[in-house]
């Protein structure tokens, strides 16, 4: 799971051109990178996924995604998913990105458009607020109205929703009925594990990639960086970031 691919200082949420360059030649390289329609029609067909399956997600929509990620999966041919918050193509800022020094815009309707033929389109609820921290009639509303708003303006139908932020505490049994009453056939988490099996379509679990050295990606792959997942907090982030260094010191 990526948000921001760019060389702006001071955000955790960034990474930069040349190492994401360098992350998907290593994915088309060493991996099996399947689209969102490829998982759907594995799932729905009972298929076996080919191993080493991967998808690349992004949440968020940040112009960035254009300007930066999008030539380089075009170059590679690899194919990407884009989740929305509806509320932001076309101007706002998004939550947690308010105290930021340097603005991050998001993209607009028609530059989201313009990326179909790489990125395919998820929802990403309307208002990036965590659904179980609202009221359950106003989590249920974002599900559905983001659903018919991507719809509408980009003429297409919207197989997969993204759950703002992702984290256990931010879903529940009754929002994934929701999602799965409003035709999502496909839902993601930021739950750092691998999809093993027969998973739960409904709680895809993802990783974050972080702007850390090719040895810690791949450890992240593999899933040996697991155990210091702490989701979403400075302490997870800092740990993260002494095992990148000492990674890379001893690669050296």
């Amino acid at each position: 799971m990526y948000h921001k691919i760019n060389d702006l200082p001071g955000n955790i949420l960034s990474v930069s051109t040349a190492k994401f360059e360098e992350q998907v030649k290593y994915l088309k390289e060493n991996y099996h990178v399947v689209s969102l329609k490829d998982v759907i029609n594995y799932i729905n067909r009972g298929y076996t996924f080919p191993d080493r399956s991967v998808l690349i997600t992004f949440d968020d929509g940040y112009g960035d995604n254009l300007t930066n990620a999008y030539p380089v999966l075009k170059e590679y041919g690899v194919k990407a998913v884009l989740c929305i918050p509806t509320d932001f193509p076309e101007g706002g800022i998004l939550p947690h990105d308010e105290e930021l020094p340097i603005p991050n815009p998001t993209l607009s309707w028609q530059e989201i458009s313009m990326m179909r033929d790489v990125f395919e389109i998820a929802s990403h609820g309307c208002s990036h607020r965590p659904l179980t921290r609202m009221p359950l009639t106003d989590a249920k509303k974002e599900i559905e109205i983001s659903k018919r708003i991507i719809e509408r303006r980009l003429q297409l139908a919207v197989k997969a929703f993204s759950y703002p932020k992702g984290s256990i505490l931010d879903f529940n049994d009754q929002l994934e009925e929701d999602v799965k009453d409003s035709g999502y056939q496909l839902c993601f988490t930021a739950i750092p594990r691998k999809n093993s099996g027969r998973f739960n379509p409904l709680r895809v679990r993802r990783y974050n990639v972080e702007n850390f050295g090719m040895v810690y990606f791949n450890c992240l792959l593999g899933g040996s960086t697991d155990i210091i997942s702490v989701k979403d907090t400075m302490i997870g982030y800092k740990t993260k970031a002494i095992i990148n260094n000492l990674l890379t010191i001893a690669k050296k």
